[in-house]
């Protein structure tokens, strides 16, 4: 199997990589989950490290997912918004499944498994949907 980048929409993965930074910040925010997030990871927001390091990251892995989720698009052959969101739900399945072990073993709760990975549920959703139209 090859991937040809030359048939993606860069312009769709660059705005799919916006979609996931803004409702990355969003979701963490105290509009949404922060503050609920802060009290399972047993932090304060003075407890919290330097934003900058953590955002180029943050950047950066949403850029690979985004450019990510418009190759499995591809070779899936995704061309309408069913096929695109049945496409991320599985991709979502497996993000959830794998995260779950983790949680399992170090006796994190359900809520905080929700919260975190419920983010990127979320963002696959919504950016399939961008892909698949926008490819």
């Amino acid at each position: 199997m090859s991937f040809d980048f030359s048939t993606l929409n860069l312009w769709a993965v660059l705005v799919a990589t916006v979609i996931g930074m803004v409702v990355g910040s969003l979701w963490y925010s105290p509009v949404l989950f922060g503050n609920v997030w802060m009290n399972l990871i047993q932090k304060k927001k003075e407890d919290m490290v330097s934003s900058t390091g953590p955002m180029i990251g943050a950047v950066v892995v949403s850029i690979v997912n985004s450019l990510t989720l418009a190759l499995f698009l591809h070779a899936t052959n995704a061309q309408t918004v069913a096929d695109g969101l049945l496409v991320a739900a599985l991709l979502a399945l497996v993000v959830t499944m794998a995260t779950l072990i983790n949680y399992l073993f170090e006796g994190r709760g359900m809520k905080l498994l929700a919260i975190q990975v419920g983010y990127h549920v979320v963002v696959f959703l919504v950016n399939s949907v961008l892909l698949t139209l926008w490819s």
